[in-house]
């Protein structure tokens, strides 16, 4: 709550709590930020490694919404280990899909880029997308800073405890060249996703590479990269006989990783679609197999960038990357 010392009554007591739950999380996970795990299990929900950071954080999730739940809010939560958990009467008027720590690699080698982020939807649907989120957090663990928005009223910044509303970029330059790209090739080919992505980074000022679906779109937000492009899953999915994937179970980004991005950069006027173009509005938030485990329908690709120019000129050369990779397999050069 000492977060908020400003216009703390204008926040909503739903988007409060996800706050002090991204620092409560945040400080959990502290201790061991940077201690490198082996031999950890692997989680049968999200069939990922759960380190010690997501250990702490998943326990810290479920205890403040047991508390919370006893106070009498019916408010339900998505995590990447324990799936949809709904309050004990099985209904919720609010559901929070949170990532306790995306970037658990960077974190367990002590790296800036992991965050705690989330998305709130209504209770109500049950099967609810993009276009159904309310509100957004992503928090910047190592450097304490948290960035939330409404939809509808914009992004703002929570640091030392001071909130200061994030303004949209102005001027922000339509050309290529004076650019910067983040993207993602984490448990994929470097070879084919480096096919496709290579029209658009020769045309850039330069690139760099994040583990982090959410910590690449909180650069879009903080005006530290102009585009962000993950063509991970277009890549699996288009060219299943392909050797893309480099081991079982290797994921591409989920809708867990950017929704509070998504939120965030659609408010500060950028455009964010899949790879071919297409709005993510009625994508499925999340979405389980029979046995219980994340279904890889729910993974997505991700071009998103700071204004509709900038997207257009990445659609136009993604598509180029696209057309190349193909004509190498017809040629067999590949």
């Amino acid at each position: 709550t000492e977060q908020l010392t400003q216009e703390k009554e204008n926040i909503p007591e739903e988007l409060e709590f996800g706050i002090n739950l991204a620092h409560k999380i945040s400080e959990a996970v502290k201790p061991v930020y940077g201690v490198k795990e082996k031999d950890v299990p692997v989680h049968q929900v999200s069939h990922d490694y759960n380190y010690a950071v997501d250990r702490l954080a998943e326990d810290m999730i479920k205890n403040e919404f047991q508390k919370m739940w006893e106070k009498g809010f019916n408010w339900g939560y998505v995590t990447e280990d324990q799936g949809l958990i709904l309050p004990p009467n099985g209904k919720a008027e609010k559901i929070y899909m949170i990532d306790p720590v995306d970037g658990s690699r960077p974190a367990q080698i002590g790296a800036e880029n992991a965050t705690v982020t989330m998305v709130i939807v209504k209770g109500d649907s049950k099967s609810p997308t993009f276009a159904d989120i309310e509100s957004g957090i992503t928090h910047a663990i190592k450097e304490d800073k948290t960035y939330v928005c409404e939809k509808g009223k914009g992004v703002w910044e929570i640091s030392n405890g001071k909130r200061k509303k994030v303004e949209q970029r102005k001027n922000v330059s339509a050309n290529l060249k004076d650019a910067s790209i983040v993207y993602e090739t984490y448990s994929m080919s470097p070879t084919f996703t480096g096919i496709v992505i290579e029209p658009l980074v020769k045309e850039i000022s330069f690139k760099t590479e994040f583990p982090s679906g959410s910590y690449s779109a909180l650069t879009l937000v903080r005006g530290q990269n102009d585009i962000h492009v993950d063509l991970r899953k277009r890549l699996t999915k288009d060219y299943p006989n392909l050797p893309v994937a480099l081991k079982p179970n290797s994921k591409s980004v989920f809708p867990m990783d950017v929704a509070a991005g998504w939120l965030m950069i659609r408010e500060l006027g950028g455009l964010v679609t899949d790879t071919k173009g297409d709005s993510l509005d009625n994508i499925a938030l999340w979405e389980f197999n029979t046995d219980g485990s994340w279904s890889s329908n729910n993974e997505i690709s991700w071009v998103a960038a700071v204004n509709s120019a900038l997207h257009q000129k990445t659609l136009s050369l993604v598509e180029e990357g696209f057309k190349d990779l193909n004509s190498r397999i017809t040629s067999s050069k590949i």
